[in-house]
């Protein structure tokens, strides 16, 4: 909200707002299940950029658009993304309290953050994240519930303890008290 009431800011047209080449939010009101594609001159989405837009409904990131700034879709009304391959983090509260069900983390993607997708009622219901990369890190917090894990094309349920019954399960390995990665009991 750096440039929020600003004279910069009031002087924007109504739409996509643009500091460079990195999309600062949306001004104004946003129409009914709206679609944001970001092309890749984009190099990254400001921090908070569209949270609180309950008219979003999806949005298309392209290749190339390296950063997601901090709680960029929390309490919005997204529910499909697709997200760059080349993106590394995804962000503190990036999805927070959002509608998301189903999302592919590519597999440049080395970190999920603490509260990226917590509060996400989707994922409480059997919401999955389809994962490419079984390095990456993952906080404790990252999720209010643990979403079903599609690795590789199988889907893993969470179980914080080893499994006593056979099937598919996932935890987190930590590395330290609230850091870890994916791993499969």
């Amino acid at each position: 909200y750096v440039f929020s009431d600003t004279a910069w800011y009031e002087a924007q047209p109504e739409g996509l707002v643009y500091v460079d080449k990195v999309l600062y939010g949306y001004k104004g009101d946003m129409p009914d299940n709206y679609k944001l594609t970001v092309n890749a001159d984009v190099v990254g989405l400001a921090g908070s950029a569209f949270s609180h837009q309950t008219k979003l409904k999806e949005a298309w990131l392209a290749d190339g658009v390296k950063l997601l700034g901090h709680g960029i879709f929390a309490q919005s009304g997204i529910k499909t993304i697709r997200l760059p391959a080349d993106l590394t983090y995804i962000s503190r509260t990036a999805f927070y309290d959002t509608p998301i069900r189903e999302i592919e983390i590519p597999a440049s993607v080395t970190e999920i953050r603490k509260g990226a997708f917590y509060s996400c009622d989707g994922f409480d219901w059997g919401g999955k994240v389809i994962l490419n990369n079984n390095k990456c890190k993952i906080d404790y917090e990252a999720f209010t519930f643990k979403p079903i894990i599609v690795y590789q094309g199988v889907e893993y349920t969470y179980s914080a303890q080893k499994p006593t019954v056979e099937g598919n399960y996932w935890y987190i390995n930590y590395y330290d008290s609230i850091n870890g990665y994916f791993a499969i009991w």
